[in-house]
């Protein structure tokens, strides 16, 4: 661990934080900044429940810690952000092979293609939303979804981001990110009954 990310994780360290399953049963736990743990299967945080006890969270599991204001602590964000990219760029990888640019499928089947790594990229993208805020976490979504924009589209990489977007007629990453967190916020407004009628 370097001393850039203990700084970055002391300053998270006095946030209460709580986890968005109910595997603590809803109890306030915080993080302790010096007390991360590397295993065989990767690096773990320990939070210290307010019952006295640890628990071990794997670090992608910490990026779904909130804070008191239901906004994400901004370096898990970021950690979220970069797994999300790195993730669908293995996936694009993977349907590269699939959608050369020359020949290949026809452009609605690229769509279909494209929309597995598209839903990678943006899964849970309605709850941290707030991170395509800042420039560089646009930037790294950009470029991955731009990557499967060029391949339904069958085009160079020379084309510009907005052109792309149109040809492929693919939404930019921002708008899809709003559009997503615009419809979890209002399914959550929504009474337990009236989505039953």
């Amino acid at each position: 661990m370097t001393e850039r990310s203990i700084n970055k994780i002391a300053r998270c360290e006095s946030l209460p934080v709580k986890r968005l399953d109910d595997l603590t049963l809803g109890v306030d736990y915080q993080i302790n900044a010096f007390k991360s743990v590397n295993t065989k299967y990767g690096r773990r945080i320990v939070a210290t429940l307010a019952a006295e006890h640890d628990v071990f969270l794997p670090a992608r599991e910490s990026a779904a810690l909130l804070d008191d204001h239901e906004e994400y602590i901004y370096h898990k964000t970021l950690l979220q952000v970069e797994h999300a990219t790195t993730k669908a760029s293995g996936v694009q990888a993977a349907l590269s092979r699939l959608m050369p640019n020359a020949g290949g499928p026809s452009q609605r089947r690229r769509a279909l293609l494209a929309s597995v790594s598209t839903s990678v990229l943006t899964y849970g993208i309605a709850i941290w939303s707030e991170a395509l805020h800042t420039q560089v976490t646009r930037r790294r979504m950009a470029a991955g979804y731009r990557l499967s924009a060029i391949r339904v589209a069958s085009a160079y990489r020379t084309v510009s981001d907005d052109a792309i977007g149109v040809i492929a007629a693919i939404l930019p990453v921002e708008i899809l990110a709003e559009e997503r967190r615009f419809l979890y916020r209002r399914r959550e407004r929504l009474p337990c009954d009236a989505s039953q009628k």
